[in-house]
């Protein structure tokens, strides 16, 4: 059972050239260089599978300079290869992960950002009537004090807001990510519960 060159199609030229030809042409370099050789190719075998091999060389010349011997061997590398196209795949796996994470902590935070910023933007607007209530002749206190009661409840929102977030990592630690609207939604739904309680 002979095993044949494994034809391989290259990029920059659009004719079949086998596998072998690439390997003889790296050895045949390493040959006129003197030096050691290891080159990986396919060959097909007859039943129509797919053997990755390796062939390492190391050529002995005389004291002429004349190539005496090549000391040879071809090893089967298809175990390494699948480790290696495994490990290869887990890392683009664990990169896209850490994307996917990283996108969805951007979501999670516009949506927060924008729910704190508007308890944040009421209160200030709270406090300005509160500054305007003073300023009146005679100030009227009644009014400014309805004013910094409604910015202190809006500082608490902000801050339950912040708190059930820091809530809902804590529970997601080890677990798999949620969507972030619906972590969004469900720490504002439970914020607006206090709210109106």
């Amino acid at each position: 059972m002979i095993d044949t060159p494994h034809p391989r199609t290259t990029p920059d030229v659009n004719q079949t050239v086998s596998d072998f030809d690439r390997a003889y042409e790296v050895a045949r370099q390493a040959l006129r260089h003197q030096r050691d050789f290891a080159v990986e190719f396919r060959i097909l075998r007859p039943d129509g599978t797919v053997k990755y091999l390796e062939a390492t060389g190391h050529p002995l010349f005389s004291t002429r300079g004349e190539l005496f011997e090549v000391l040879a061997t071809q090893v089967e590398v298809a175990d390494r290869r699948y480790a290696q196209e495994h490990a290869r795949l887990r890392e683009l796996e664990s990169a896209l992960a850490h994307m996917n994470r990283l996108s969805i902590m951007g979501e999670l935070a516009a949506s927060l950002a924008h729910e704190i910023l508007h308890p944040i933007a009421t209160a200030r607007n709270n406090a300005r009537a509160g500054m305007r209530f003073l300023e009146l002749s005679p100030p009227n206190l009644e009014e400014v004090r309805e004013a910094l009661g409604c910015v202190v409840r809006d500082a608490d929102r902000a801050k339950d807001i912040v708190s059930r977030m820091r809530d809902h990592i804590k529970k997601a630690r080890g677990l798999r990510w949620s969507a972030p609207e619906s972590t969004a939604a469900s720490i504002i739904r439970s914020s607006n519960e206090d709210l109106f309680r």
